[in-house]
């Protein structure tokens, strides 16, 4: 068997997370956007730590890590044993996978199991179902938290920093887009109302956001747009609730395309793998789901993602347009339709992100809501009902006809000087200039700013009009100055 290979990227990630480790630190975050291969680099960790006479343990909330086949761990020439429901395997091996609410549910009984173990690896690390188990590791083995969004947020939640200890990432989203791992979106939105859809734990209320949906007649505006802008594209749905879903697809089916719906709790697991079968062999495939291909679920031709729902979770948002993100020999872009105003929220799925162990206040990470002007393409203040632009004036949204609502194309927009540039080229007007033109989050722009040293952040506040308190505490944070240099586009 060939010894697998690590590309560049990866190789760097696992060399950070060693320095980790070797620092002192005892407890990592292994932060890596979705198509990095993170399964792939800790699994290379866990062979080797094996190797060295260590015992792991790996923690996941997916099903398909556990049934996982011809992967990772087998390339890896890992033959982990599965704690499972029902089942009882020998404690005395050396590599062990299991599902997070199953091993909780034995910690009493594998107190001693839990002392041996000298490596623990958290799968998807940002979900704060792994929380109760890693209370429960009181002695000093290596944790890698593994995970494309090391985010928490809300009241319930405790914040990743404590249970980690350092973070270590490498190239993120727009880089891996640069260097032809990830594919490259095309954006479509429009807004959709949600006033006055109730909340459930800070989340949309399903069975309100199916409502407002089926008030809208939203399904309708879905089919025409997908017919418009990816008509025969291989497409997944995100929908709202069951009953959505089925409606949309009901939609589909009864003008001839080739879609079905899926779900947990009306798809028997037969019927689902017949499912899943069926949208890997059709090229026109269009699957309706609901909380089911998210996390973990790995079809690279996916050429189409549409979001028939709103969330107010930035990982689900990431993880539900990163299903279209793999590449193929064939497939280099994809197409996300937004009908819930996700992009204006969330910003870009391949914007750059500044991740933090610390958990997020409530509100302060999310863009004011906008819209687009239908008549000037201008955006414009979500709230407002008259384009200051053009004239043209807002119909109230219980008005409009679903049949209708045409998406619009959103683009990050790059100033055409910059184009073709990396970002380590740019100088201080430059850089002046790109943060102008909103493309990017201003606190990015600063990280680069921080990199060009004393002398670059002084010469930017004076460019942008600063004062010496912005000034000096670019001055304090100069350490933080690490980014991603990719192409600008």
């Amino acid at each position: 068997m060939l010894k697998p290979t690590l590309y560049p990227h990866q190789q760097q990630i696992i060399s950070a997370l060693r320095g980790s480790f070797k620092s002192g630190h005892k407890r990592t975050v292994l932060q890596a956007a979705t198509g990095f291969g993170k399964t792939y680099c800790f699994s290379y960790m866990v062979s080797e730590h094996i190797k060295r006479g260590g015992k792991a343990l790996i923690l996941t909330d997916r099903t398909e890590l556990l049934n996982q086949a011809g992967g990772a761990f087998e390339k890896f020439g890992l033959i982990p044993n599965y704690i499972r429901s029902g089942e009882y395997p020998n404690l005395n091996h050396n590599c062990f996978i299991s599902m997070t609410e199953t091993f909780h549910r034995r910690v009493d009984k594998y107190r001693d199991f839990i002392e041996s173990l000298t490596m623990i690896v958290v799968d998807e690390a940002h979900r704060a179902s792994h929380d109760k188990v890693l209370r429960e590791v009181k002695h000093d083995c290596f944790v890698i938290g593994a995970t494309a969004t090391p985010y928490r947020k809300g009241k319930t939640q405790s914040g990743l920093n404590e249970f980690y200890q350092d973070m270590v990432s490498s190239v993120d989203t727009p880089g891996l887009i640069d260097l032809g791992y990830l594919a490259r979106p095309r954006y479509f939105g429009v807004e959709v109302d949600l006033k006055g859809v109730k909340k459930l734990g800070g989340e949309y209320n399903s069975n309100h956001l199916q409502e407002r949906y089926k008030k809208l007649k939203t399904f309708r505006g879905v089919v025409d747009n997908y017919v418009r802008l990816a008509r025969g594209k291989k497409t997944i749905v995100f929908s709202a609730g069951i009953e959505n879903s089925m409606e949309l697809c009901n939609e589909l089916t009864g003008q001839g395309f080739n879609a079905r719906h899926l779900d947990s709790k009306n798809v028997s697991d037969s019927e689902r793998i017949e499912i899943l079968k069926w949208f890997n062999d059709e090229p026109d495939a269009i699957l309706c789901n609901v909380s089911i291909a998210t996390t973990g679920f790995n079809q690279p031709d996916i050429e189409c993602v549409i979001l028939y729902r709103a969330t107010t979770s930035l990982p689900l948002y990431l993880q539900m347009v990163g299903r279209g993100g793999r590449v193929t020999e064939t497939k280099k872009e994809f197409t996300i339709l937004d009908f819930g105003n996700n992009i204006s929220r969330f910003g870009f799925w391949d914007d750059p992100r500044e991740w933090s162990l610390e958990k997020v206040q409530s509100g302060s990470e999310q863009p004011a809501p906008v819209k687009s002007c239908p008549s000037c393409d201008a955006i414009l203040p979500a709230t407002v009902m008259e384009c200051q632009y053009c004239g043209h004036k807002f119909k109230p949204k219980e008005q409009e006809e679903a049949a209708e609502v045409e998406l619009k194309e959103v683009k990050r927009e790059v100033p055409e000087h910059l184009i073709g540039r990396k970002l380590s080229e740019l100088g201080v007007s430059e850089l002046a200039d790109l943060q102008q033109s909103k493309a990017y989050k201003h606190t990015f722009i600063w990280r680069v700013v921080r990199s060009l040293g004393t002398d670059g952040i002084r010469e930017y506040a004076e460019t942008m009009g600063y004062g010496s308190g912005w000034m000096y505490r670019q001055m304090r944070e100069v350490g933080n100055s690490s980014f991603t240099d990719y192409t600008l586009r």
